[in-house]
C-alpha cells in the first residue's frame, strides 16, 4: 500500500480545488482552511490533480509559467504525491459506474482509494458520501461552517439561561439576520460562486 506514514499521520487526499484555495489572497477564511490541509502530515494528492492546478493557474488565473511551476513544486514538496497508473484509471472507471461521477471526478477518488486514505476533501464532490466503506468525502468549508453553528447554538442557549449585565448585548446574535449582507460577506459570496462555476472539473 502506497500509506506508509505511521499511525500518528493517517492518510488523506486532497481534491484540486483545495489546492486552489490554498492560494488564493482574496477569500482568508477558506485560503487558512485549506493551507493548514496541505501543510498537515497525512496530506495526499495526485499526479492528476498537480496538472488540473498548473491548468488552473495558468488558464484562468493567468499566472505566468514560472510562478505556476513555482506553486505545483510547493504542493508536490509539501504533501505526498501518488502517480496515476493503469490501475487507477480502471478503478476510476468502475467508480464512474457504480456512483455516477464524471471520469476526472471517479479518477480522483481512485487515486484516494489506492493511497489509502479515509478521507477525501473536495468542495466539488458530495459531502458525507461513503465510497466503498472506507473513504469518506467531506468538504473542508462545509465542515468550517458546521463548526461556527455549533458555537453560535451554544452561545444561544446560554443567553438565554445566564441573565446577561447587557441585555442589548446579549440579543445581538439574533438581530444579526435581519441586516443586510455586509460587502465583505457578499464578495467572499461571489468568490466562492466565482470559484464554484468557472473552476469545477468539466
Amino acid at each position: 500500500m502506497p500509506a506508509e506514514r505511521g499511525a500518528s499521520s493517517p492518510a488523506f487526499f486532497l481534491d484540486t480545488n483545495v489546492l486552489v484555495y490554498s492560494f488564493s489572497e482574496t477569500d482568508i477564511a477558506r485560503g487558512e482552511t485549506c493551507r493548514a490541509l496541505v501543510e498537515a502530515d497525512g496530506a495526499w494528492v495526485s499526479t492528476q490533480a498537480l496538472s488540473e492546478l498548473a491548468n488552473v493557474l495558468t488558464h484562468r488565473f493567468r499566472a505566468p509559467v514560472q510562478e505556476a511551476k513555482r506553486r505545483v513544486m510547493s504542493i508536490a514538496a509539501t504533501c505526498e504525491v501518488i502517480v496515476v497508473s493503469p490501475p487507477i484509471v480502471f478503478d476510476a472507471l468502475r467508480i464512474m459506474e457504480r456512483f455516477g461521477y464524471g471520469f476526472y471526478d471517479s479518477q480522483i477518488i481512485a487515486a484516494a482509494l489506492a493511497c489509502g486514505a479515509s478521507v477525501l476533501y473536495s468542495e466539488d464532490l458530495h459531502h458525507g458520501q461513503m465510497v466503498d466503506g472506507k473513504l469518506s468525502i467531506r468538504s473542508p468549508f462545509r465542515l468550517r461552517a458546521e463548526q461556527r453553528a455549533k458555537r453560535y447554538k451554544t452561545t444561544k442557549r446560554r443567553a438565554r439561561i445566564e441573565p446577561s449585565p447587557d441585555p442589548a448585548g446579549s440579543l445581538r446574535h439574533y438581530a444579526r439576520g435581519k441586516r443586510k449582507i455586509p460587502f465583505k460577506q457578499a464578495r467572499e459570496q461571489a468568490w466562492e460562486a466565482h470559484v464554484r462555476d468557472k473552476y469545477k472539473r468539466r
